[in-house]
């Protein structure tokens, strides 16, 4: 069974290439606005679905004030939350990202990562590997760089030439010298492959006689000309260097590297699973100098922020256990890619490496939002307004900002739920097929266009990854509201029934839904629109429907909260009182003023989708992908054979033409977009379509039918289909009224619309 669409629990808010920036001079705690208004907002936080956030303490229950009995929420973890929605919601700036320098080892990708690594000679394939003892020069400490143009460091690799040795003659010297648990062919790292072979008697030097397959210096390679002797150990003839020498035998020693699938040893040859390590020997030339820039790509791909379920920056397994001795001044055996005409290009700890990419997060970031990362003028400081309202801490330019959360408090006391255990995925931003744009054609999202592939000559699927020049981040993710899943999915298990691995299950004490905390919002010296920007976010703009996600587990539908506003103790600087509807308003202004048709956007709309609660039929379109799922198999390669990319939740083109259908029946009832489609006036109040909040004093509306506002302010963000489309699942005795005012908010539309849309067209047709 082929997959037919791509599955994740978060989605993508796109980021304007142009960032919305307000002037920072004048702004600051000391010398008040005019208009300045500060005090508090007493804010509750109610969970309609079960929430944990993890404790300092006991990490499996919910997180408690200092007495370990009151359970609450950082006041930090709130900041976070609704700092991410101003950042989308003010069109301010992607620039908290990690940069991340990720590795690629993709064997069902030839264009992107094979060909790098093999070439075809005649009709033979010939590895473009070359082989060497990573070492620091003479003099050198692991940590000196030297000057130079590139910052080159004290690295150096001396080439040797290398052989594939069968995991059959390392089991037979293996068992002959004591090491009994020495298994290869398990799944495990290199670090364990050398514990278990250092408690026999045989050492790692060793000799063999060896079969070349290509010479040093083989013509008609990608990587002219080939850097060492590859070959193979002939079989029977690997010994102990101590051992009586066979004819012909070559001294060498043993390079061992990890193995990432299980090998029973019945299958060989093509497609089968590693079941060769390695036999280094002899020098191949002259020392190569690591440059800086290789170095560093290295380091960035062995830390521990590239393996699953971390976010450290140390090395990670592998590496740990070389660069200790390389810091101690030993050698370690590394592979590395030369430069076609010379120079070393990348290096790594397996034949079959992981190939760092030529770009990282931060430049995705910047292609897509030119100006992320620009540095602040002194002299004219322009900040986002997520920046302004919350402080910037940056050696171009700081400032403290004006808007905090206290802890938030349980209130009421929730029923701690039964224990859940559970693996849960980590998103990984080096999976190019959902973190890169793929395609700005709308009929291409969901897929990555094709191309003939300059290995094969076939067409095959032309992703973006982080190699292209102008590769562009999809934007901010955020994660799809959905339905808790209850029971929490099986912990995997190892291979041939042993145990669960228990290193990546997470366990945690949830609290039931309808838990309830208190916080306060202080703030301090906020303009009107900046207060109002505050108030947006609580509740996306009047949009009841939205949901915020707070805490751990949120891709399994954990942590779906809404803010209610509670009391208001607002001054300001002149003792009057303020209007929270005026200064919603000014920030809606603002907005529109900084970017025309702000209301209709799809940034705009892409967030409220995100923000929407999805129908719990469709959880399986917002699950993780799965390596091994019953019947799709690897979904993750499965997706890339087949081309899948991981389309926008709401399509950009049905956000475009209801802005068009917008615009148009403003100018036929000389209306604005902003004040088509009704009020409101508090935080709790229904929802007003496009984000208005008044209407011409002159001209005053009839009460719309609230399915007809409900509907209408989803078609001003893009998002009416898929309202539709839900109230189509939920049917139920409302469903004759809200095709009613379906029928009143679509009307006649186009051809096109009823043929992309055939399945709502029929049930607006539908005479029940």
């Amino acid at each position: 069974m082929s997959l037919d669409r791509v599955r994740a629990p978060y989605n993508f808010v796109p980021v304007s290439p142009a960032v919305a920036l307000f002037d920072a001079a004048a702004v600051g705690h000391d010398v008040p606005f005019s208009d300045g208004i500060s005090g508090r907002l007493t804010l509750d936080i109610v969970a309609e679905s079960p929430i944990f956030t993890r404790g300092s303490r006991d990490k499996t229950r919910f997180f408690t004030l200092p007495d370990g009995e009151t359970r609450a929420i950082p006041g930090t973890s709130i900041k976070g939350m609704l700092r991410n929605v101003l950042e989308i919601a003010s069109f301010g700036r992607l620039s908290r990202v990690n940069d991340h320098t990720f590795g690629v080892r993709d064997l069902h990708n030839s264009d992107l990562y094979t060909r790098h690594f093999t070439d075809i000679v005649g009709r033979y394939p010939v590895s473009m590997v070359a082989a060497g003892w990573l070492q620091l020069k003479a003099g050198a400490s692991y940590d000196d760089v030297e000057a130079g143009e590139d910052g080159s460091p004290a690295w150096e690799i001396v080439p040797c030439h290398y052989a594939k040795v069968h995991y059959a003659d390392l089991v037979a010297v293996a068992r002959a010298h004591g090491a009994a648990d020495f298994r290869p062919g398990d799944k495990q790292s290199a670090v364990k492959k050398y514990g278990a072979w250092a408690k026999g008697t045989a050492g790692l030097d060793a000799q063999a006689q060896v079969e070349v397959l290509a010479r040093h210096g083989t013509a008609g390679l990608r990587h002219e000309p080939r850097l060492g002797d590859f070959g193979r150990v002939k079989r029977g003839t690997l010994a102990p260097a101590g051992a009586a020498p066979a004819p012909g035998a070559t001294a060498g020693r043993l390079v061992f590297t990890g193995q990432p699938s299980y090998w029973d040893g019945s299958r060989e040859g093509k497609n089968s699973p590693k079941h060769h390590d390695f036999f280094f020997y002899g020098a191949a030339g002259p020392a190569i100098t690591v440059p800086f820039r290789v170095r560093q790509a290295f380091s960035h791909v062995h830390k521990g922020s590239g393996e699953q379920h971390r976010l450290d920056d140390n090395p990670n397994t592998e590496w740990k256990y070389w660069h200790d001795r390389l810091q101690r001044g030993e050698r370690v055996p590394v592979f590395f890619l030369t430069k076609p005409g010379g120079g070393l290009r990348a290096m790594g700890l397996a034949q079959m490496f992981r190939l760092a990419y030529d770009h990282g997060t931060r430049a995705a970031v910047a292609h897509a939002q030119p100006g992320a990362f620009a540095a602040v003028d002194p002299g004219d400081p322009k900040l986002d307004l997520a920046e302004l309202i919350f402080g910037r801490v940056g050696k171009d330019w700081t400032l403290r900002g004006r808007a905090s959360f206290e802890t938030a408090v349980e209130v009421g006391g929730a029923e701690e739920l039964p224990p859940v255990s559970t693996v849960l995925g980590s998103p990984r931003a080096s999976y190019y097929p959902h973190y890169l744009e793929q395609s700005t054609d709308p009929k291409r999202y969901g897929a990555a266009p094709r191309q003939v592939s300059q290995k094969s000559g076939r067409m095959a699927p032309a992703y973006q990854t982080y190699m292209e020049q102008q590769v562009r981040a999809r934007g901010w993710k955020r994660y799809v509201q959905r339905e808790v899943i209850l029971p929490a999915p099986e912990p995997p298990r190892r291979k041939r029934d042993q145990s669960v691995n228990e290193d990546v299950v997470t366990t945690w004490r949830p609290l039931a839904a309808g838990a309830r905390f208190q916080t306060h919002l202080m703030v301090h010296n906020l303009r009107p629109f900046e207060l109002g920007a505050l108030l947006w976010c609580l509740d996306f703009g009047g949009r009841t429907a939205c949901r915020h996600g707070l805490g751990m587990a949120r891709s399994l539908g954990y942590g779906k909260v809404r803010i209610e506003l509670g009391g208001v103790d607002l001054r300001t600087v002149g003792g009057g009182s303020v209007d929270l509807d005026a200064a919603r308003r000014a920030f809606e202004t603002e907005m529109e003023r900084q970017v025309p048709g702000w209301a209709g956007s799809d940034q705009l709309a892409q967030l409220v989708a995100l923000a929407t609660p999805i129908p719990a039929d469709r959880n399986d379109d917002h699950r993780h992908m799965m390596i091994e799922h019953p019947r799709n198999g690897n979904e993750f390669s499965e997706a890339k054979k087949a081309g899948l990319a991981l389309a926008p939740l709401v399509d950009p083109a049905d956000v475009q033409r209801s802005r068009s259908e917008t615009r148009s029946g403003a100018m036929a009832t000389g209306t604005t977009p902003a004040r088509a489609a009704g009020t409101t006036t508090s935080v709790r109040a229904a929802p007003a379509a496009g984000g208005g909040r008044d209407r011409a004093a002159d001209a005053p509306a009839a009460p719309m039918d609230p399915l007809e506002r409900e509907l209408r302010e989803a078609q001003a963000n893009g998002g009416h289909v898929a309202l539709m489309r839900r109230w189509m699942d939920e049917k139920g005795d409302l469903e004759a009224a809200r095709r009613a005012a379906a029928q009143r908010v679509i009307g006649q539309p186009s051809r096109q619309w009823k043929e992309s849309k055939a399945d709502v067209w029929a049930w607006l047709q539908d005479p029940k």
